[in-house]
């Protein structure tokens, strides 16, 4: 199977170098992520800035290139220009944090397998706690055929979280991650976001929130679709406009 690996990390993360070379026994890997670290960068493509890229001797196993963009320029422009062909298999990771909840929005991971389903591709992001990338990538490993599956139409990505010890593995919905943040300022330098997460009040029931802080490791179908049907119904049926 042909697979691209990207990542926002950066092409020389522990994370996706090591799923790299244990996915190319097996398949045709093909590694194109970022030149330096681009987290939280969202679903930003480069457009009216050039995109370049380099070719980068991580390993004999495969084949990898610098972008200097986006993770998601790293999708388009990867594919288009570098790989000239789509791939059976896009694998945004391994992120060396989680992705959970609202982090989805603001998360390159996440959006970069977005944006390979936009393009018709069977896409996951994976993300996980702490530093064990072993792991990570063994769970990706073995679990590897049904993770394919079940991506049974192009229309959602799975988003897999793994903790740190985890008990147990749980299918779940995204659900509200909330945290309390402020702006540090380091001389010289200017101001850093910092923060930690709250228990959200906005979870009616578990999610992939309260799931994996209770050590779960969970996967979430998202679905690429920003309409809000209920509203939508309520506007039609109420709502009187002026011409």
């Amino acid at each position: 199977m042909k697979i691209l690996l990207v990542n926002d990390d950066g092409i020389l993360s522990q994370g996706i170098r090591l799923l790299a070379d244990k996915l190319s026994d097996f398949n045709h890997v093909v590694v194109i992520a970022p030149e330096m670290q681009a987290s939280n960068s969202s679903h930003t493509m480069s457009f009216k800035i050039p995109v370049n890229y380099v070719e980068v001797n991580l390993s004999e196993k495969y084949r990898a290139y610098a972008v200097k963009g986006t993770p998601i320029d790293c999708v388009k422009f990867g594919i288009d220009i570098i790989m000239k062909d789509k791939p059976d298999f896009i694998i945004s990771g391994i992120n060396d944090s989680p992705n959970i909840g609202t982090d989805v929005l603001y998360s390159g991971t996440v959006n970069a397998a977005i944006e390979g389903a936009i393009l018709g591709i069977k896409s996951i992001a994976v993300s996980q706690e702490g530093k064990n990338f072993n792991y990570s990538a063994d769970f990706i490993l073995n679990n590897f055929d049904f993770l394919y599956k079940a991506i049974f139409n192009n229309d959602f990505i799975l988003n897999i979280n793994i903790p740190e010890n985890p008990k147990d593995i749980v299918i779940t919905e995204t659900g509200h991650r909330q945290y309390k943040d402020w702006y540090e300022y380091i001389e010289g330098e200017g101001y850093y976001l910092k923060g930690y997460t709250l228990k959200s009040d906005k979870n009616l029931y578990k999610t992939d929130a309260e799931y994996f802080d209770e050590k779960y490791i969970t996967i979430s179908p998202i679905k690429i679709n920003f309409n809000d049907i209920k509203a939508l119904k309520y506007l039609k049926d109420n709502l009187k406009l002026k011409k």
